[in-house]
């Protein structure tokens, strides 16, 4: 379970000078996806967000409601399904979205790596994400290159017109 667990980690990890490490991949933090999600659609910063570095996403699923204009709101659980190193996996997300990008605090609750549940609620309990931008790793700001404007521009042109 370690090595695994270490394997999905190291790719995502990103350790910044003089504090604790975030799960920050800078080489992707200001790469956005927009993803459909049930019936809503998701604007996803692809640096922040555990399964979507060096994985294959095969679906996102949002369990909250959806706005108006067709983008997540609200509180609910975001799932991401993935296969990495030929493993299907799961990483199940809970928080808040607003306008579609993820808001205030989430928690990674569980992961599922081919249909052995394995908990991971005390690994990633304290994340906080502005615009879809992570400004908070347990109790560490993050300073990262995410810019929060790109999430909101990518957000509005996602909207169902």
């Amino acid at each position: 379970m370690l090595r695994v667990l270490g394997l999905l980690l190291i790719p995502i990890l990103f350790v910044l000078p003089n504090t604790a490490s975030a799960q920050v991949n800078t080489k992707y933090a200001n790469h956005w996806i927009v993803q459909p999600a049930g019936n809503c659609k998701v604007v996803i910063n692809a640096g922040a967000v555990y399964g979507l570095v060096n994985s294959h996403v095969t679906k996102i699923s949002w369990s909250g409601a959806c706005g108006k204009d067709g983008l997540a709101e609200g509180e609910g659980e975001l799932g991401i399904y993935f296969t990495q190193d030929g493993e299907e996996l799961y990483a199940d997300h809970i928080g808040r979205f607003s306008n579609g990008l993820m808001q205030g605090p989430w928690k990674f609750a569980t992961w599922v790596r081919n249909g052995d549940k394995l908990s991971g609620s005390g690994i990633y309990n304290y994340l906080a994400f502005q615009d879809g931008c992570m400004v908070k790793f347990e109790r560490t700001e993050v300073r990262s290159p995410c810019r929060m404007i790109t999430g909101r521009a990518t957000a509005a042109n996602a909207r169902v017109k």
